[in-house]
Parts: C-alpha cells; sequence; structure tokens
C-alpha cells in the first residue's frame, strides 16, 4: 500500500475510533456504573431486538458486500458496519497456507488450538528459513518447545528457545528428551527480550557463542532443499542467520522484536504473532511502544488536536484482544445469556463492594453464574457485612435491570469494532518496518480465528 493510502486509512480509523469511543473505550464492569449502555442508539436497539439468533450472530458479517441476509438496516447502523469491515485486515488465510500433519507421538503434550498453531507455523516459518537464506530460529517466548520441536523434527532446523520462566525451560527440556530430541542443535534457555541497546548486545554475543555448536548438523539434519545446518565437515565457523519468531507475543513483546530485527546485525527475518496489546507500557495517558510509526504518530497528533480530551486507552487495546467475529457466529441463545450474566453480575458486585472488591474477588476460584442468587452465594458468607452487600448487590440488579438486557447488543457492537482496533495496531507495525526501509514486510492471516483469534503473522525480510 502506498504512503498516502496508509495515512488516509490511519486517519480514517482514527475519526472512526472517536466517533465510537463509547463502544471501545470502557471497562466492561463499568458498564453499568457509566451508563454506557445508553449510549446505544434508538433506532439501533429496534432493529437489533427484533432480529432472530441466526441474523444477531452474522450482523458482524453484514458489512460485507457479498453479504445480502440483513434487510431494513437502519441507514447509521448500516454506515456503522460497512465502515468497520473497511477498515479490517481480512483474516481468512490466503490459500497457500499450509499444514502439515503432525502424528500423536509429536503432538504429545499439545491442546487442539495448540496443535492448529503449530501444525500451520512450522512450515510457515521453515519457508522464511528458505526464502531468507537463514540457518537458525530463535524463538522468543518457546513455552514449553511444542512449535521448536517440531521445527527441529520435521525440518532439521536448528533452533534456541527464549523463555523467561524457568519452569517452562525446564518442562521443554524434559519434553524434548522424550521426544528423542536431546542434542546440539535444539536449546532452551532464559533470556529475556527489551528494546534496549544493552539486551541487543547480550542478545548478539550469545548468539556468537552458540553458533559454532549449535549449528553443526546433527542425526535429525534433513537434505535437501530443507537443510539449514552447516556441514560439519567444513572446517570454517558458521555465520549464524537468524529467524527471529514469536508466537503469541505479549504486550511489549512484539516491539522489542522489531527492534532487534532492526538492530541486530544477525537477525534476517522476522515472524511474530502479537497478543495482549493492553499490557503494553502505559503511562501518563500514552503508550511507550505504541504507536511506533511516524505516520501513526503523525495522524494521531492531528486527530487529537481536534479533540484533546480523546486517547487510545489499554481498554481500547484490550478489545483489539479479545475474539473475532467467527467465535460470535456459533453463539446459542443460551451462550448469550451465559455471557450477559457474565459481564452483568461481575459489573454489579465491583458496583456494590467498591473498594472492597480486589478481596472478595479472590476468595473464589470460579463462580457459580447461574443465577444471581447462585453468584452472590460463592462470594458473601453468612456475616452482616456479607447480608449487607447481598442485599446491595439485589438492589442494583432491580436498578440495572433494563440495562442488563442490552448487554449482549453492546457486546455485539464490540466484536465489530474488535478488527479495526487490532488492524491499527498492525498497521502501525507495518508501516515502521516500511519506514525503516524493509518493503519486504507483511501481515499474513496465519491460523483459523475460529480456533485461534490472533492469527496475524507481521512477518520481514532484510535484504541479501
Amino acid at each position: 500500500m502506498e504512503e498516502t493510502s496508509f495515512k488516509i486509512n490511519i486517519a480514517r480509523t482514527l475519526h472512526f475510533l472517536i466517533k465510537y469511543n463509547w463502544i471501545h473505550n470502557t471497562q466492561v464492569t463499568e458498564l453499568l456504573k457509566k451508563r454506557v449502555l445508553t449510549n446505544l442508539p434508538t433506532e439501533w436497539l429496534c432493529h437489533l431486538q427484533h432480529l432472530s439468533n441466526e441474523e444477531f450472530n452474522q450482523l458482524p458479517y453484514a458489512g460485507l458486500k457479498t453479504f445480502s441476509k440483513h434487510t431494513g438496516l437502519p441507514t447509521s447502523l448500516l454506515e456503522f458496519l460497512q465502515t468497520a469491515t473497511t477498515l479490517s485486515m481480512d483474516r481468512t488465510p490466503p490459500s497457500e497456507i499450509t499444514e502439515i500433519n503432525i502424528d500423536a507421538f509429536k503432538a504429545s503434550g499439545m491442546n487442539p488450538k495448540k496443535l492448529h498453531e503449530v501444525s500451520r507455523m512450522a512450515p510457515f516459518v521453515n519457508d522464511i528459513m528458505l526464502e531468507a537464506d537463514c540457518n537458525l530460529i530463535v524463538d522468543v517466548g518457546s513455552g514449553l518447545g511444542y512449535l521448536d520441536h517440531i521445527l527441529h523434527q520435521q525440518y532439521g532446523h536448528s533452533v534456541i528457545g527464549l523463555e523467561v520462566n524457568e519452569c517452562h525451560i525446564s518442562s521443554a527440556e524434559r519434553r524434548a528428551s522424550k521426544q528423542g530430541l536431546s542434542c546440539h542443535c535444539l536449546k532452551s534457555m532464559k533470556f529475556n527480550i527489551t528494546s534496549d541497546v544493552e539486551c541487543a548486545q547480550r542478545f548478539e554475543e550469545m548468539i556468537a557463542q552458540l553458533a559454532p555448536t549449535i549449528l553443526r548438523g546433527c542425526e535429525h539434519a534433513v537434505t535437501g532443499k530443507h537443510k539449514s545446518q552447516h556441514d560439519a565437515s567444513c572446517n570454517e565457523a558458521p555465520r549464524p542467520k537468524v529467524c527471529l519468531i514469536g508466537l503469541h507475543c505479549c504486550g511489549d513483546l512484539t516491539p522489542a522484536m522489531m527492534s532487534f530485527f532492526h538492530t541486530v546485525t544477525c537477525v534476517r527475518s522476522l515472524c511474530c504473532i502479537s497478543c495482549c496489546y493492553h499490557k503494553m507500557m502505559y503511562s501518563s495517558g500514552s503508550f511507550s511502544k505504541f504507536p511506533l510509526s511516524s505516520t501513526v504518530k503523525t495522524q494521531l497528533s492531528n486527530v487529537q488536536k481536534q479533540n484533546p480530551s480523546w486517547q487510545i486507552s489499554p481498554c481500547t487495546l484490550r478489545l483489539g484482544a479479545q475474539q473475532t467475529r467467527a467465535s460470535w457466529r456459533e453463539q446459542s441463545v443460551e451462550d448469550h445469556k451465559d455471557h450477559m450474566k457474565h459481564v452483568a453480575f461481575r459489573a454489579l458486585l465491583e458496583m456494590a463492594v467498591g473498594a472492597d472488591f480486589p478481596e472478595i474477588r479472590k476468595r473464589v476460584r470460579k463462580c457459580d453464574f447461574t443465577s444471581l442468587s447462585a453468584f452472590s452465594d460463592s462470594f458473601f458468607h453468612t456475616d452482616e457485612k456479607s447480608t449487607f452487600y447481598k442485599d446491595k448487590l439485589y438492589e442494583l440488579y432491580a436498578k440495572y435491570e433494563q440495562e442488563i438486557n442490552l448487554i449482549e447488543f453492546f457486546t455485539c457492537l464490540q466484536v465489530i469494532v474488535q478488527p479495526v482496533v487490532e488492524t491499527l495496531i498492525y498497521q502501525d507495525r507495518l508501516i515502521w518496518l516500511l519506514e525503516s526501509g524493509y518493503q519486504n514486510s507483511k501481515v499474513i492471516p496465519l491460523f483459523d480465528d475460529q480456533i485461534s483469534p490472533r492469527n496475524l503473522a507481521l512477518v520481514s525480510y532484510k535484504s541479501v
């Protein structure tokens, strides 16, 4: 996309977020307290209340040009739907995305979601390795090593898994041993990736130190086009060419990896899938690592001059990390009722107990949301203070009952705005890479977002 097109799209996105600020910029537990649901336009409600469950579930798709099931949509609601769709990246994986078959032994310990992710990301990373002519994978936030083990088993790649959790490192090593993968070409180690220069220097030194050993071929190496190991018969020390990857990079981890890609010479390619955007460092009304690009920074500054009280908050970025419309499409009537009670009861509880909420919230590990009575019994005992809180809870329920019935309508609007927020985050990161001179950069939907909602991969290559 040309620079001018990016600027126009970013500006439209920011104006859209300002216009519908009430949809995305509120904590879920404060929906009732701040009377957010009263912002629902009357004409929207009149339409939404008459939809069947199937029509309601399909509403987030009504902005698509190919979608024709909805009739009689209010003009303003149709405009909202169409604009949100226009400003959202397509989440459908392209046809060229392949998926490998992982047998039961190699898939040991993986849940269905993890198995889906690994079976698609492993061949995807292998293709990047070949295209970028890399010989070493560094997996940031490698967890229990599922992806690393498949990359080594299936393709013979040398892999270093970086983790901050020592328990995960130990578990990954035990799993590798059970899989018959204990060798010098596969390693899990403790290392915390941050954006500072000192960390990048430590990383380079670590790679240089490990390269002579980890890049030697091993019994798992494969022949032909997939072989990435250094030929053991060659006396010359191999030069590491790193493919830096990350599956579910939380908070500021993706910006840190982008910084490494930019500053560390041996890093030749980047592939990361981000999550938990709201956990990025936030202080004094702004995020330290968002936006990153000059283009988005300029556009944000321009709209804030016109709207000085508006800012992108953690609430907005939290919405960007929630479920996509693919999961909404499958909701039953009971699913909607259950979600409504979850949101309503938690919001009422926080209002009822006030400052005591954090302590009361810790009393139980799992609440009973079948009814307000069962929910209150999960938290409160029979002492005088608990009786007071219970009475307060029922009093608030009676006061807000009509608004509680609107929660799922509001949630549907959030589902529609969710991809707009996530697209803005990814566009900012993609533009930063392009501004930094990495023209071979792209965002690719990798997973089925109904199985794995965070399915967008940010990919970039350095010129050879």
